[in-house]
């Protein structure tokens, strides 16, 4: 399996360390954390899943484990940001959010182990253009 990025109709923006990419076609925001950020990048379409681990953890400077990319890859794939959607080799199922964030921190990596990507909607220009009040406090 060779991951690639999907960079076509995807501005991408790097905001304090994080990616920021902007899905043109779906108007959805992502937020990608570090780990995830290395993988969307140097998935290329020619580098291999074992060679995407050793890049990242040579880019993180971190002992990134194959749990890890995967989930990476997985939430790359559901934010529509891949190519084409990855799928687990067979006999690899996917650990628990639960067990991940277990092993993070027992190895120190907590902040691999938060969300991957966090996306959200934007607003429509109507919605965007919207004031919202605050309740009238009534007569004095």
């Amino acid at each position: 399996m060779l991951p690639q990025s999907r960079t076509d109709r995807v501005v991408v923006q790097e905001v304090d360390g994080e990616l920021l990419a902007y899905d043109l076609e779906t108007d959805q925001a992502h937020c990608l954390n570090d780990v995830t950020a290395s993988v969307w990048r140097h998935a290329d379409g020619r580098t291999s899943v074992e060679g995407l681990l050793e890049t990242v953890r040579r880019e993180s400077g971190s002992e990134v484990d194959e749990e890890t990319l995967w989930s990476a890859l997985e939430a790359l794939s559901d934010a529509n940001l891949l190519a084409e959607r990855v799928e687990r080799p067979a006999g690899m199922e996917a650990q628990s959010r639960r067990n991940v964030i277990r092993r993070a921190a027992q190895i120190g990596g907590v902040a691999a182990a938060s969300f991957a990507v966090t996306s959200i909607l934007a607003p429509t220009p109507a919605q965007a253009q919207s004031v919202v009040l605050p309740p009238d406090p009534g007569p004095d």
